[in-house]
């Protein structure tokens, strides 16, 4: 198969591609394809070798609940927040501390009458 991956890249580049992306590769074998095309090779999980990395949003903000691909890798964990603030909000509106004075409308003095 490593073989098959280098010959389709290069036959890719052959046939006019001007840049390749490589995903889910061994490193070694994109650290051929990098070394072999002379045009721009993106990795997705394909090691260290490549010109350049590709990563997903949400796995690097950590915005997915569950395990990444173990190409990824998050700098946050911003999936918990969110969570967290709506069972916040759930909270309060079911022990009727919001809506609050502050975040209601009312009527102007003497409106009603």
């Amino acid at each position: 198969m490593a073989v098959g991956s280098i010959s389709l890249a290069e036959q890719m580049v052959g046939s006019g591609a001007s840049m390749l992306l490589v995903e889910g590769t061994a490193a070694e074998v994109a650290e051929i394809i990098t070394s072999r095309c002379q045009v721009h090779v993106m990795g997705i999980g394909a090691g260290p070798h490549c010109d350049g990395q590709r990563l997903i949003g949400p796995d690097v903000l950590g915005l997915v609940q569950g395990p990444c691909p173990k190409f990824s890798k998050s700098y946050d964990n911003m999936a918990e927040r969110p969570v967290k603030d709506f069972q916040a909000c759930a909270s309060e509106v079911e022990n009727q501390q919001y809506p609050d004075a502050e975040h209601t409308y009312h009527m102007k003095s003497g409106e009603l009458a």
